[in-house]
């Protein structure tokens, strides 16, 4: 991704003064995108049988500011931001909820707070391994795992410790209840929500392949423990991840664009509303030449649901320049044991940017 430096300036930290820059990338995409979604066997008369979002045109714009610098003492520091996010939650002044982390790393390991991933999902691989991205993410269906299922169980701002050395590496990370008004008395959990997770990377003379383990959550009441592989030989790219736990307030909403459904899980439930939930997935693609083709799938068993999955398939061809042509479509449904089933369906193509 190309960076456009705005300014420079001497900072000092621990180490002596060093300067530091602040660095501008970005990207846009614009296209059409469409899907559907249907309820069926619900007795609820508010809620809808089927909603079609007919085709419409789907524009976005991302812009990122991130500061960095280093000491004469080798210690690096920075941060990095979200411009949308500046004026969100109560802009960057404001320590819950916001969408920024910052930053400190050296010989002894990166230190990072704010918006950024616990050690699950530092870890474990994502189940989107290898793919190009779609304009409004169809491969993250409800068969889709991000890996961050547990964070931002309490207000998302997390710090997370890890250390490398040759191929391996491992992170721990807490996220603590900053809720003053609220303990486990209220039907919620008050204690922090702990991970730790491992890496290593395996080189092969005609690839590699990323091993992943992890384990977050709070105290033995909530929590997931996984484990997960990805492996690049050639164009060929493959991912695989499993993982199995109890989640508290566990559910499916609209995601931020609104056009798919995905799994949360919070605290807002009281303890005994914890469900046993057990995950595999997947994904699968081949780059040759310009144009990478793959698809990605996952399954889930979840105490109360006969049935929870989604696939999803994409397209893309790179023009050069940081400019691409995507195309993706993702199904995914869900039925609970009353025999109320949710099926949701997205698609969208356009072109995609980085700058």
């Amino acid at each position: 991704m190309k960076k456009i430096l705005l300014a420079s300036s001497a900072l000092v930290l621990v180490g002596g003064a060093a300067a530091a820059e602040v660095t501008l990338s970005g990207t846009a995409s614009m296209g059409l995108y469409g899907g559907e979604t249907k309820i069926d066997g619900s007795t609820v008369a508010t809620v809808p049988s089927t909603t079609d979002d007919d085709p419409q045109f789907w524009t976005d714009l991302d812009v990122t500011f991130d500061l960095s610098g280093e000491t004469d003492g080798g210690v690096t520091f920075g941060a990095s931001i979200d411009l949308s996010d500046v004026t969100e939650n109560g802009g960057i002044q404001n320590d819950r909820d916001s969408d920024f982390a910052v930053f400190v790393s050296g010989d002894f390991g990166t230190f990072t707070m704010g918006d950024t991933d616990g050690a699950f999902d530092w870890a474990m691989q994502d189940t989107n391994f290898g793919l190009s991205g779609t304009l409004n993410d169809n491969e993250e269906h409800l068969g889709y795992q991000g890996m961050n299922l547990l964070d931002g169980f309490y207000d998302g701002q997390i710090a997370r410790y890890d250390y490398a050395f040759d191929a391996f590496a491992i992170g721990v990370s807490a996220e603590i209840d900053d809720d003053a008004g609220e303990t486990g008395d209220d039907g919620g959990y008050d204690d922090p929500m702990l991970g730790i997770g491992a890496k290593y990377t395996l080189d092969l003379a005609s690839g590699s392949i990323n091993f992943g383990a992890a384990y977050q959550g709070v105290n033995d009441d909530v929590y997931v423990a996984g484990l997960s592989a990805a492996a690049t030989f050639g164009g060929l790219s493959a991912g695989l991840a499993y993982f199995a736990g109890e989640v508290n307030g566990f559910g499916l909403e609209l995601n931020d664009a609104g056009t798919q459904y995905e799994l949360t899980a919070s605290n807002d439930a009281a303890g005994d509303d914890t469900v046993d939930i057990e995950y595999i997935g997947g994904s699968l693609a081949y780059t040759f030449d310009a144009i990478t083709v793959g698809a990605n799938a996952g399954t889930y068993d979840v105490d109360g649901l006969d049935d929870l999955w989604g696939a999803g398939l994409v397209a893309a061809y790179d023009l050069g320049g940081g400019l691409e042509l995507q195309a993706g479509y993702g199904y995914g449904e869900a039925k609970n044991d009353d025999g109320v089933k949710l099926e949701n369906s997205s698609y969208s193509f356009g072109v995609a940017m980085e700058f």
